[in-house]
């Protein structure tokens, strides 16, 4: 699914850079997001999960390794993509995560519906995602795409 969105990203001039951190567009591009998730920081990162697959717990614990280094000049949001909205409330309830938390399953990025996770999304104040970036990335990776965000991403 994702390598569908990639492909139409590449066929609207959005291929990714060589030089910068993985998954940075060439381009960045304006996609429908859910009206739920604010974009009032400067940038915003987005996880798209399942709460049972472990490639999505190993991105969450990742997320949470980097959101203290940055403080408030970022926002992040997860979107669950589980079949079953209860098992998103028992993470919810056990978790209790400081930003927001969606249900979708059937979310559309460009179209294209995500049925593989994790997905990170690194989103500017505009709406435009600068980074997409499918699988589990390390934490420097993650990091890097944050900071260079900071100074790229609108």
């Amino acid at each position: 699914m994702i390598a569908a969105l990639v492909a139409v990203m590449a066929a609207a001039g959005c291929a990714t850079l060589a030089k910068a951190p993985p998954g940075k567009l060439a381009k960045p591009v304006r996609c429908v997001l859910p009206r739920q998730i604010p974009l009032s920081q400067k940038i915003r990162v987005i996880g798209v999960f399942t709460t049972w697959d472990v490639k999505s717990q190993v991105q969450m614990s990742r997320f949470e390794k980097v959101r203290p280094l940055f403080g408030d000049r970022i926002g992040f949001a997860y979107i669950f993509i589980d079949n079953d909205s209860r098992m998103v409330d028992g993470w919810v309830s056990l978790y209790k995560p400081a930003f927001p938390v969606l249900y979708h399953n059937t979310l559309r990025l460009c179209g294209n519906r995500v049925n593989r996770v994790p997905v990170t999304l690194i989103v500017g104040a505009s709406g435009k995602i600068c980074y997409s970036y499918q699988g589990p990335a390390t934490t420097k990776t993650l990091h890097a795409q944050i900071s260079d965000a900071l100074k790229t991403c609108k």
